[in-house]
């Protein structure tokens, strides 16, 4: 920018669109796009300011999407949490058979207190829960958000959810990360996944599944002996899924190590399409449209 273009800011007034994520810890997505357009305001109160809250498919996905249309119903929903006691976590339900649902509203890190968290028995068993709900309500495509989870158990809590069986040379496993190295086979189970209902998974990072233990394990509370176990266990249940399911799981595939490898076993069982999280909101929530005449956005996570 000149310095010739950056007076002619200064004078007169732009349109600026404030479009953050979640400040994880502190600020949801649209406390944050407030705060922003409030400091903005405050020192150019003549400017166009609009607030475009986001989300990478992660905490807050819930509340960025309800907000951008009024005739989206919240549906509240009784699951296992991260630690299986029961929690209420909310589906969200569009009037085009869209049903939204947060990973990390079901069994979140931000659900554990720090000095409770346990990785290796974290569970996604409430995640299977939810799909099953959505599908009860009609659901044509279900959008699942994967950031943000507690569990680095590869989507095997997830799968007994849905009614998969998960055997081990004795015949019983254990739901999570611990445990994923005794698993043997996968069997349908109970599973009625019906045809016809697209499941997009948004995943925050493009990360492949081997990487979920080294990135993740440390800030959900592992220390080095136990990123070893939970990367040897994801190890492990990614050749039983690649030979119970042949063709269908590729551990390699970017956005498979999202959620502790969440998306990797939801890919493999139930055909879900791996999609980059911030894009598919951002055309949700209409932000192309919003910067279309912008002179200025204003992002952060």
């Amino acid at each position: 920018m000149t310095v010739a273009s950056a007076a002619v800011i200064r004078r007169s007034a732009v349109r600026v669109v404030v479009a953050p994520d979640g400040f994880g810890g502190t600020l949801t997505p649209s406390e944050a796009a407030a705060a922003i357009a409030a400091g903005w305001s405050s020192a150019r109160p003549t400017d166009d300011v609009a607030e475009v809250p986001m989300s990478d498919g992660g905490e807050g996905l819930l509340d960025v999407v309800a907000a951008s249309d009024p005739a989206i119903r919240r549906v509240p929903v009784e699951v296992a949490g991260p630690d299986a006691r029961p929690r209420t976590a909310t589906l969200l339900v569009a009037p085009d058979g869209t049903v939204v649902v947060e990973s990390a509203d079901v069994c979140g890190l931000a659900l554990v207190p720090p000095d409770s968290r346990r990785p290796l028995e974290a569970t996604t068993y409430g995640v299977g829960q939810a799909l099953t709900a959505a599908v009860g309500l009609g659901a044509t495509r279900i959008v699942l958000g994967l950031g943000g989870t507690a569990a680095l158990d590869g989507g095997s809590g997830a799968l007994n959810g849905l009614g998969m069986r998960l055997r081990t040379a004795d015949g019983g496993l254990r739901v999570g990360a611990g445990d994923l190295a005794a698993c043997r086979s996968v069997e349908p189970g109970r599973l009625r996944w019906p045809d016809g209902v697209d499941l997009l998974l948004l995943h925050d990072v493009g990360l492949p599944l081997a990487a979920a233990a080294p990135r993740f394990g440390p800030q959900k509370g592992l220390d080095a002996a136990g990123v070893a176990r939970a990367a040897a266990g994801l190890a492990a249940w990614a050749e039983v899924l690649v030979a119970a399911l042949p063709g269908r799981a590729d551990p390699g595939a970017a956005g498979t190590g999202a959620a502790g490898g969440l998306g990797f076993a939801l890919a493999a069982a139930l055909g879900g399409r791996l999609v980059p999280g911030a894009a598919w909101v951002a055309d949700r929530v209409g932000l192309p449209d919003a910067i279309a005449g912008a002179d200025l956005v204003l992002t952060g996570e």
